[in-house]
């Protein structure tokens, strides 16, 4: 029988280069933008400005957009990088030059300071936000998640400043909007730490943006009349099969039709099954239309009494979080589709559940924190029921030997840190002739820095002297029946952190896979812990890195003892779940809805929406 292979992607064994074809081009890359950093320092600002908006100017941001700074440095540069901190820690108010130069080398979290934006000529400022707020690719360097966490505190807290100090003004209003289209933050996610003050200055930015161009972000609404079921909106992208619908399904399918009346809205209609199958379990269906004021007064219409947000909007400025700004219905909660506080005003609730928070959780949130019994999850695929996979893949196809153990992951290449990439070599060079089965890369994201990744990666294993045919990673799966095949190859699955996995975790799971957490601090952190103590499986989660490891060696030495778990998993799996048991969740939303209903009565849903910093709170 012929099989179709996953490509395994080549980790090179060369030490932090990349692919063989591609050095030549980042070598005449790196000359070129020595060449463009010198010219601009011996430029003066008059003569910068001229040549920043001609083809030198042009070169200078393909440079900057090329991804050069994922790559290892050579020592020269890494002591030009050294001279131009030096020279930005001197100067809060540097030349334009200097700012270019720095910018060409420069992380942002490697500025000494912030270069605030009324120092930026008025001609550079737009390009400066644009590079300041762009997402880094790739963290190279043990330490580079936590500073980038650091300094986007420090840069929203100033870009707010900036705005509320002219927020109908032209620099200010201008500023909002660039940074309502081009701010990105995931990458603040993957770190430890309480991230609330970061999350609620963007959404303050955000608020500003709209209302800079006359949007009324504010609405008062209509007391409700006594009576009648809860109106209930559930807000989403779209429903169709993807990991958002899987987890807002279970919110609404199950509800008691004569205490919630509910309405589906969807910002974009695809028509496919899915999609058919939530309509059908909702009193209404409605695909909002294009404009967001539109949008706003669809919303506002159907005099809701309860909206939940089935989409994140914490991590890019799409158009739902546009929409999510608005006062929409007398109650908005979101909820396990934002893995952070919304940070917005007009968002009241955040819906959570007792094993996926922190005992300070609600120090992480500005809206009112409401637990559920048990994790935060619940997924429903709708009419296809999760079933355990066939294996389908022989090892002896991937060079893997047969009594080999094999840890394998498929947490999405960004939560793959370089200090959960050191921990995960650690559990390899541990357990001799092992194997690690990567699969980061997901069909439905677009501009992986692969080859960046693959070095660093090769670097890793030469640092702990591990062969590099011992790592494999695949190619992107082309659709999700093809990742539990890929799990039957494997003997333990080793989840992310600090950001833990979610409906990844699901896979090794039905796959009967051990799978091995680490404990967390935040929501984000304590997904997958939650999950597994919502099994029983709560040796497995393990409360430090050292415990980690250990926990996966032991496993990797103790065969029965995994043979033994497999079984356990595999029947709990197929026992109904409280992660798939949906009925038992729409019990524990509907008590959680109707306390949000009632508190929202008694004026109690206003008792932490003010700034500890404001004086209104003071």
């Amino acid at each position: 029988m012929t099989r179709d292979l996953p490509p395994i992607l080549e980790v090179p064994a060369l030490d932090g280069v990349a692919a063989d074809a591609e050095v030549p081009v980042i070598k005449s890359l790196t000359a070129l933008r020595r060449e463009i950093a010198d010219a601009w320092m011996k430029m003066q600002d008059g003569e910068v400005a001229q040549y920043y908006a001609g083809p030198l100017g042009q070169i200078h941001q393909m440079v900057c957009r090329s991804g050069l700074q994922q790559y290892p440095s050579s020592t020269e540069d890494v002591e030009f990088s050294r001279a131009l901190r030096a020279r930005l820690a001197e100067n809060a108010k540097p030349g334009a030059g200097m700012l270019l130069a720095a910018l060409l080398y420069l992380a942002p979290q490697e500025f000494p300071h912030i270069v605030e934006v009324p120092a930026v000529p008025a001609w550079f400022r737009a390009s400066y936000i644009d590079l300041m707020l762009a997402a880094p690719a790739l963290f190279q360097n043990a330490g580079e998640a936590d500073a980038y966490r650091d300094f986007m505190a420090r840069w929203v807290a100033h870009l707010r400043e900036f705005v509320a100090a002219a927020p109908r003004g032209e620099d200010g209003s201008r500023l909002a909007q660039r940074f309502g289209e081009s701010a990105q933050f995931h990458p603040v996610y993957f770190n430890s730490a309480n991230v609330r003050d970061i999350f609620q200055a963007r959404a303050q930015i955000l608020e500003a943006s709209l209302e800079a161009i006359h949007y009324e972000l504010d609405w008062k609404i209509a007391p409700r009349e006594p009576g009648g079921p809860i109106r209930l909106g559930i807000l989403a992208l779209n429903f169709s099969p993807h990991t958002e619908t899987f987890a807002t399904l279970p919110v609404f399918r199950h509800l008691d039709r004569s205490r919630f009346e509910v309405t589906l809205f969807a910002l974009h209609h695809n028509g496919n099954r899915m999609e058919e199958f939530c309509a059908s379990q909702a009193n209404r269906y409605v695909c909002l239309p294009a404009d967001l004021q539109a949008q706003v007064r669809t919303l506002r219409e159907a005099d809701l009494d309860l909206l939940f947000i089935g989409t994140n909007v914490t991590a890019t400025g799409t158009d739902a979080t546009a929409l999510v700004l608005h006062r929409l219905a007398r109650v908005q909660t979101a909820g396990i589709c934002c893995c952070v506080t919304t940070g917005m005003r007009n968002v009241d609730c955040f819906l959570s559940g007792t094993l996926s928070e922190p005992a300070d959780g609600q120090s992480h949130y500005t809206e009112k924190l409401y637990l559920m019994d048990g994790p935060a999850h619940c997924f429903d695929f709708g009419e296809k029921a999760p079933v355990a996979a066939t294996p389908t893949l022989r090892r002896e196809d991937f060079g893997i030997p047969r009594d080999a153990i094999v840890f394998a992951s498929g947490a999405n290449f960004h939560k793959i840190l370089p200090e959960l990439e050191a921990v995960w070599l650690r559990i390899l060079a541990s357990v001799p002739d092992s194997r690690l089965l990567l699969y980061p890369f997901n069909p439905n994201w677009h501009g992986y820095p692969v080859a960046a990744f693959s070095a660093r990666l090769a670097a890793g294993l030469r640092r702990h002297d591990i062969d590099p045919r011992r790592l494999l990673m695949l190619a992107p799966a082309s659709n999700h029946n093809e990742i539990l095949p890929r799990l039957g190859l494997a003997d333990l699955y080793l989840d992310s952190f600090p950001f833990s996995g979610a409906t990844s975790l699901l896979d090794p799971l039905l796959a009967g896979l051990p799978t091995v957490v680490l404990d967390g601090s935040s929501h984000r952190s304590m997904q997958a812990a939650g999950i597994l103590r919502s099994l029983g499986l709560d040796e497995l989660v393990a409360h430090d890195v050292d415990a980690y490891i250990s926990c996966a060696i032991r496993l990797a030495a103790n065969r029965s003892r995994r043979n033994a778990l497999r079984a356990r998993i595999r029947a709990l799996m197929h026992d109904n779940p409280v992660i798939f048991d949906g009925r038992r969740y729409a019990a524990q939303v509907s008590r959680a809805f109707e306390q949000m209903w009632q508190d929202h009565g008694a004026g109690r849903l206003t008792e932490i929406k003010l700034d500890p910093t404001s004086a209104d709170a003071r």
